[in-house]
């Protein structure tokens, strides 16, 4: 739901907000489930499983409290998810009704707590100059931050791994845009103005923490933030005046958890457990999320115990001044955890401005960027190893041990990842995702870094083992940041296995998963092509290749190409491939190519020329010989056919019968011939014959029969 929220001043504002205590919750007794049309009523504001949940009496009470959205009091809900998460839900009520509600609905099954949404206030005064002079040095505002000499921070980032941590900064907002921020804050979450990615920053509080966290180091630009590499989430939950709800806290903190945030920071916090709030950061805490608060500004009022600082599993954090003593204004606490520098801190404020703030609202970012550095260094550890870590490695500055002003003590972050490095230090798992890609007499294996490497932190070194049956191992050892590496000199077509470990301080991780490499390159091309013509066709076949490259044989590609014809590209498995669709008699190139996993190999080739047999020979005529001849004589006649079917006339076959029998003589003339004469024929005896025209595809049909000439 959204409420109408009053705009608020820009100011520089305090580091606690006060947060009210909520009425203790009594459960109401069960009785008859609430009528169908007040579930319907409820569920426009409730979530259908706890509409469904309430008793009638108490659906009816419910009902009879609601208002209109952004009128009367807010009763915020924690209510788990189906997918172990948790949600914030708000329900408008009448105001004097709200702690009644709070009552029946905490006590039902699908909601984890509730409470009265309430307006927190900044108290306090953490602003001492609205602006900071500079000098003409690289990062010229360093020599002001007495806090990272504190820490530190050069040693730590020197030690700390080179991932990206991510700190939460769930304040007023962060000016994503300041110059001295630039690339370091994601985008995040508007819950003031919802819609907004979290980088508008009317007070200039969150802008001011962050830059504590991560401001640039070495652009010779203002200041520097204690952990080089760091970015910040802002998640926006108070307005210009430092004002907000403690269910958009809550749903802050849920929503950072949910985008894998390593570290929370709240330099917030005010008299008053909220339920909700209490809900929202042990949900975060059990998902890995280290959660970190400001103690408060109130020591010299009493240090009235301060919400969230005081819950469980969260590290409380007091404030130093330059002399390492306890702030004046910092509270105390028995539940303080921590100190750092709280007092004249040089940070970034919006419109690429600086300035010094006092507060513990200013010493919470110095331990979240110690525990974002942790977490980096060792991100198998849950939150409760890096608190123990800090705490147990932090300066002493009071008496022995913890004590209500300063905690454990000043913050140590290097002496911190030392312990916790040595502390939870296993064999790193297995690398992830091993893949392998194969080629000509070489494999490239490629792997992720392990997802689980703890206290060592990185593998210091990866292994590869690649074995093929009677071929030597090779296993190299290769440089931690290496994830991809290339064994050559292998035999194409054998099956080698491989496989990747990875090796810390505390020994050698498991092997991966083994992935089998299979060398191979193109094959070489076909062989014994040969060509079989037919009408308007041709078959055309092959051999395997002599190398098939070490990969099988998946198919044949066929290319034919003829003058002024399109070119046919066609694909087989077989040997052989019958093209049509010629043209009888043209000339086509036939290529072929064998393929294998690797690709097509060179072609080989081979002409192909379509034909078929020639038509009949045309207009046969016969003639009888001349008186004078010595021998009885006829001579026949024809004219070539009209189609010599593709290929030429090699000669014509001519059958001669006598009349009156069925003897046929059969002879033969030349190509290019257009008549033949018959001789020692029986003199007087009448004769006739067929024409047959003969090319390479066979002899033709023949022509029609001649008429009869008589020998003579």
């Amino acid at each position: 739901m959204t409420r109408t929220r009053r705009a608020g001043t820009t100011l520089l504002t305090a580091a606690a907000l006060a947060l009210p205590a909520a009425a203790p919750a009594t459960a109401a007794p069960a009785v008859a489930a609430a009528s169908t049309a007040v579930v319907e009523q409820l569920e426009g504001v409730l979530p259908e499983e706890v509409a469904e949940e309430l008793p009638a009496r108490a659906a009816a009470e419910v009902a009879d409290a609601l208002v209109e959205d952004g009128d009367g009091a807010v009763v915020a809900l924690a209510v788990p998810t189906d997918d172990g998460g948790l949600t914030v839900e708000r329900v408008p009520v009448e105001p004097a009704e709200a702690v009644d509600v709070v009552e029946l609905l905490e006590a039902l099954p699908s909601v984890e707590a509730a409470s009265v949404d309430s307006r927190v206030r900044a108290i306090g005064e953490v602003a001492t100059s609205a602006r900071v002079s500079a000098s003409a040095a690289p990062d010229p505002l360093r020599s002001r931050q007495w806090g990272l000499d504190a820490l530190g921070a050069e040693r730590l980032r020197a030690l700390a791994a080179p991932d990206a941590p991510v700190v939460a900064v769930v304040d007023t907002g962060v000016d994503g845009r300041h110059q001295d921020l630039t690339g370091a804050v994601l985008p995040g979450l508007d819950l003031v103005r919802p819609g907004g990615d979290g980088w508008r920053d009317e007070n200039g509080h969150g802008t001011h923490v962050a830059g504590t966290v991560a401001a640039l180091v070495g652009n010779g630009l203002g200041g520097q933030g204690v952990l080089a590499r760091a970015r910040v989430l802002p998640v926006r939950v108070l307005d210009g005046a430092g004002e907000g709800y403690t269910s958009d806290i809550a749903e802050g903190v849920l929503y950072a958890a949910e985008q894998g945030a390593d570290v929370v920071n709240l330099s917030l916090g005010g008299p008053g457990r909220d339920p909700v709030l209490a809900a929202a950061v042990a949900h975060a805490v059990r998902s890995g999320v280290v959660v970190v608060a400001a103690m408060g500004n109130e020591g010299q009022e009493g240090s009235p115990t301060s919400y969230p600082a005081a819950l469980p599993d969260v590290l409380a954090v007091t404030a130093l001044d330059r002399t390492r003593a306890r702030a004046p204004y910092s509270s105390q606490g028995g539940h303080a955890d921590l100190a750092a520098p709280g007092s004249d801190v040089v940070s970034t404020i919006p419109g690429n401005r600086y300035a010094s703030a006092d507060g513990t609202s200013m010493a919470a970012p110095h331990v979240s960027a110690a525990a974002a550095a942790l977490a980096a260094a060792v991100p198998s550890a849950t939150p409760a190893e890096v608190s123990a870590a800090l705490t147990s490695t932090a300066d002493d500055l009071a008496t022995p041990g913890r004590d209500p002003g300063t905690g454990y003590g000043l913050v140590d972050p290097d002496e911190a990842i030392a312990l916790l490095r040595a502390s939870t230090a296993v064999l790193p798992a297995a690398p992830q995702r091993p893949v392998v890609t194969s080629s000509d007499r070489r494999a490239v294996v490629s792997w992720s870094a392990p997802g689980t490497t703890r206290g060592g932190g990185r593998p210091t070194c990866y292994e590869v083992e690649v074995r093929g049956k009677g071929q030597p191992v090779q296993r190299p050892v290769l440089d931690p940041g290496t994830t991809t590496w290339a064994a050559t000199g292998l035999v194409n077509g054998l099956g080698y296995e491989v496989r990747v470990r990875a090796r810390n301080d505390a020994g050698v991780g498991p092997w991966t998963a083994t992935v089998v490499a299979r060398p191979a390159t193109k094959p070489s091309a076909p062989r014994g092509l040969a060509v079989r013509d037919g009408d308007r066709s041709a078959v055309v076949s092959w051999s395997p290749p002599a190398s098939h490259g070490g990969s099988q044989i998946t198919r044949y590609d066929v290319v034919v190409r003829g003058k002024g014809q399109p070119e046919q590209r066609l694909r087989t498995t077989a040997r052989s491939l019958q093209v049509t669709g010629l043209v009888n008699g043209l000339g086509y190139e036939v290529r072929v190519s064998a393929v294998n996993a690797q690709g097509g190999s060179p072609t080989a080739y081979v002409v192909a020329r379509p034909r078929t047999l020639p038509s009949a020979p045309r207009s046969p005529s016969a003639s009888s010989g001349s008186t004078r001849d010595r021998a009885a004589t006829v001579t026949f006649r024809w004219a070539a056919p009209s189609s010599h079917g593709g290929a030429a006339i090699t000669g014509y076959r001519v059958v001669v019968r006598e009349n009156g029998t069925t003897r046929d003589v059969t002879l033969t003339a030349p190509k290019g011939a257009t008549s033949l004469t018959a001789s020692g024929l029986r003199r007087g005896a009448g004769y006739t014959a067929v024409v047959r025209a003969v090319n390479a595809a066979g002899t033709g049909p023949a022509s029609a029969r001649t008429a009869a000439a008589t020998a003579r």
